[in-house]
């Protein structure tokens, strides 16, 4: 027997995810089709967006989103004034959340935490430095983007069935995150794969040490994401590899524990089963 407590896909582009809900709302996460293969219009809808940070490989498609589906946004209350301004999104629909605290909107509960960005190579604010104009040609997003490297939230669904999901992004500098996770014991951890070594700057960590760092968390099931940027820089046949080394170290150390490797757009239907022995 099987039960469906909701479906996810990733899309492999920075944390864009999308989460459909028992109830069948459906949750964006980051949602940044601009460089993706799959094509937004076949997203299934947006009940809820979830903005993680200002940075535009997280945000460029949310006030597209908003106007199809009418969706609720969170962001983090910094960056909800010039993320609003640039998308164009109406008052009604920004949600602005500081750390720490807790939305139920129907059967389904949003819990929201401070997170801290990976480091940017000490990069400081230059009035004359422009990264989505830069990168993407579009201006007029410059405050996002300095946001987007102060201000980061981690957070957490709990569905009506009890159902807990957690997204974790960035440095792993507050142990209050691990100890939340010891109280909270969510179900399934996503989890930004891109963990920098403490020594090395630039460089990703071993297998091992990233497998150390998923098994604090305390979830039986660990999905990583922003690959991209680890595909770009070593070769899709290299990262694979490499999480597959990961996938291998999280069962040795959590033998209750199970990491999967999300091939980007395909669905895929997470629950509880149980089976005849």
């Amino acid at each position: 027997m099987e039960s469906n407590c909701f479906k996810v896909r990733t899309f492999n582009t920075a944390a864009n995810h999308e989460i459909v809900l028992p109830n069948g709302k459906v949750v964006l996460v980051d949602p940044y089709f601009m460089k993706c293969d799959f094509d937004r219009e076949n997203v299934t809808g947006a009940d809820y967006i979830i903005v993680t940070h200002g940075h535009f490989d997280h945000d460029s498609d949310v006030g597209y989103f908003v106007e199809k589906f009418n969706a609720k946004v969170f962001c983090g209350v910094m960056t909800a004034e010039a993320l609003m301004k640039f998308h164009k999104i109406p008052y009604d629909n920004i949600f602005p959340v500081f750390p720490g605290e807790q939305y139920t909107m129907g059967d389904v509960t949003f819990n929201f935490w401070q997170a801290k960005h990976n480091e940017s190579g000490r990069r400081t604010w230059d009035p004359d430095s422009d990264m989505t104009k830069k990168n993407w040609g579009l201006e007029g997003h410059q405050r996002l983007d300095m946001l987007g490297s102060m201000e980061s939230l981690d957070w957490m669904i709990t569905t009506n069935n009890g159902f807990r999901i957690m997204m974790v992004s960035g440095r792993a500098v507050f142990e209050e995150s691990f100890n939340r996770c010891k109280e909270l014991r969510p179900n399934v951890l996503l989890r930004q794969a891109g963990v920098r070594h403490p020594e090395r700057p630039g460089e990703q960590v071993p297998a091992e040490e990233l497998a150390q760092l998923l098994v604090r968390y305390g979830a039986q099931l660990i999905l990583p994401f922003h690959m991209d940027v680890i595909d770009k820089k070593w070769g899709h046949e290299k990262c694979v590899a490499y999480m597959g080394e990961v996938a291998e170290h999280v069962s040795r150390l959590d033998p209750g524990a199970v990491f999967l490797y999300p091939e980007a757009a395909k669905w895929y239907s997470v629950g509880l089963s149980i089976t005849e022995l």
